[in-house]
C-alpha cells in the first residue's frame, strides 16, 4: 500500500490540478487509515471539480466513519457536539453527491445509516426507500429497512435534527 501511496502522491505532485488523481489519492489514504490527509485531498479534488460526485461521496464516507467510530465509544458525559458536526458534514457531502448523481444508491444508503445512528429514523426510512426505488436488488438495504421499521424506537417521536448546520470508497473509473 505504501508503494501505491507514493506512486499516487508523485502523480499528484506532477499534476496538482488533476482532480481525479487527488480523489484517487484521497481514497488510498483513507484505505490506509490516514483520514485527515484523505479528507484534505478529497477537499482539494472538490475545489478543482465541484461536480465530482464521487469525491463528495468519499468525503462523506470519511466524515461518516469518524462519526460512527465516535458513537461506538460514546461516553455518558459527552455533549455530542462532535457527532453533530460530523453528521452535518457527512450528510452535506452525501446530499451533494446525490444532487450531482441522483442514482448514487451508495450515498442514499450511507445517509440513511447515518440518520438512523443519529436517531433520525423516519428520515433514514425515506432514504432507504428512495434507494430501493432506484434499485430494488439490494438485499442488505431491504434488511436494514425492515430492521429499522421493526425496532421499538421507530415508533417513538423523531428527535430533532442537529442544529450544527459503510459502504466502500469509490474510485474513479477510467
Amino acid at each position: 500500500m505504501a508503494n501505491d501511496l507514493e506512486t499516487l502522491a508523485g502523480k499528484v505532485e506532477s499534476e496538482p490540478e488533476n482532480a481525479d488523481l487527488r480523489m484517487d489519492l484521497g481514497v488510498a489514504l483513507a484505505e490506509d487509515g490516514q483520514l485527515v490527509r484523505a479528507a484534505e485531498e478529497l477537499e482539494k479534488a472538490i475545489e478543482l471539480d465541484p461536480a465530482m460526485a464521487k469525491a463528495h461521496y468519499n468525503l462523506g464516507v470519511i466524515f461518516g466513519r469518524v462519526l460512527l467510530d465516535d458513537l461506538a465509544v460514546d461516553e455518558l458525559w459527552e455533549d455530542h457536539t462532535d457527532e453533530e458536526a460530523y453528521f452535518e458534514k457527512a450528510s452535506a457531502c452525501y446530499k451533494e453527491a446525490i444532487k450531482l448523481e441522483p442514482s448514487m444508491t451508495a450515498a442514499l444508503n450511507n445517509l440513511a445509516r447515518l440518520c438512523d445512528a443519529m436517531g433520525l429514523h423516519h428520515e433514514a426510512k425515506g432514504h432507504f426507500e428512495a434507494s430501493l426505488k432506484l434499485d430494488e436488488n439490494q438485499p442488505d438495504v431491504h434488511e436494514d429497512l425492515q430492521s429499522l421499521i421493526s425496532r421499538e424506537d421507530f415508533s417513538q417521536p423523531e428527535k430533532p435534527a442537529p442544529e450544527v448546520g459503510e459502504e466502500d470508497l469509490v474510485e474513479d473509473e477510467e
